[in-house]
């Protein structure tokens, strides 16, 4: 049976158009219209076939998808295909590439001739010639495809939902800020002292930089109350472990210091039941 498309006729009827239209024509819709040639072929010029978006983006070098919708139009807008849309997101549109006259004058230029004539074999011919038209898609990943638009649809939907988080410069406190929020804390930190200290190192902590002062205050704050030394009572020295406190070794402590010249920079810390040690004399 005849094909439907004389391919060599076509192909040179398509030339004489982009000849006659350099203005409006260009590589895009060059190379799309070559590849739906080629994907009419493989289909036996069957009058109708499927072509998923992605499948002709990728066989006609297109990386836009805007690019090949405005491509796709403007071949229909110069009869030169016919488009179809597919019924829904996942279903693939249908092309028809239009028979060009065979009347029309060819307006492309003549090559130079061949001055070596061809000495090599012709492939050879099918032994079964293909009848019918085939309405096939013209693809074996048909759900990898489907799959693929899933995902996008997915991921597309997720960042509307989840709008990325603008991040917070760094701003540094002044002496007022630092003042006020001590106070408002009760934080035992010089204000001076932590603003000059991080001016000088330039606001970090460590090897990072600084993201919150008023962390970084109330940690040394912490710091601080950890390493500050306690007071301690002087009776505690003499504390059992009954929590009782043990009067005789209070009495010999402060009567070992009055022997031994150790007076106490501090008299408050004189224990008040030593008053009846009596001293004797016995030098004689």
């Amino acid at each position: 049976m005849k094909p439907r498309i004389n391919i060599y006729e076509q192909i040179s009827a398509f030339y004489s158009f982009v000849y006659e239209n350099p203005d409006k024509i260009n590589k895009s819709h060059v190379a799309l219209y070559m590849f739906l040639i080629n994907q009419n072929n493989r289909s036996n010029w069957s009058e109708w076939f499927k072509l998923p978006y992605d499948l002709a983006m990728a066989g006609a070098c297109i990386g836009s998808k805007g690019t090949y919708y405005k491509c796709l139009n403007e071949l229909q807008s110069w009869k030169l295909i016919k488009y179809k849309k597919g019924e829904n997101d996942y279903k693939a549109p249908q092309i028809s590439i239009i028979v060009l006259s065979k009347s029309e004058q060819l307006t492309v230029p003549l090559s130079e001739p061949l001055t070596v004539p061809l000495t090599g074999q012709l492939s050879e011919q099918l032994s079964v010639l293909l009848t019918g038209n085939i309405d096939i898609l013209i693809t074996d990943n048909y759900k990898l495809i489907t799959d693929n638009i899933r995902k996008w649809i997915k991921s597309e939907l997720d960042s509307l939902e989840k709008p990325k988080r603008a991040s917070r410069k760094f701003v540094k406190p002044t002496i007022y800020e630092l003042t006020d929020f001590i106070k408002l804390n009760s934080l035992n930190v010089d204000p001076e002292y932590f603003l000059n200290h991080y001016e000088s190192n330039g606001w970090k902590v460590g090897k990072s930089s600084m993201s919150n002062w008023k962390t970084t205050l109330k940690n040394w704050h912490k710091r601080e109350q950890e390493f500050k030394p306690k007071s301690k009572n002087y009776d505690d020295n003499f504390r059992k472990q009954d929590g009782s406190i043990d009067h005789d070794a209070k009495k010999r402590a402060f009567v070992d210091r009055i022997l031994g010249g150790n007076k106490s920079k501090d008299e408050s810390q004189k224990p008040a039941d030593c008053e009846d040690v009596v001293f004797v004399d016995v030098t004689g």
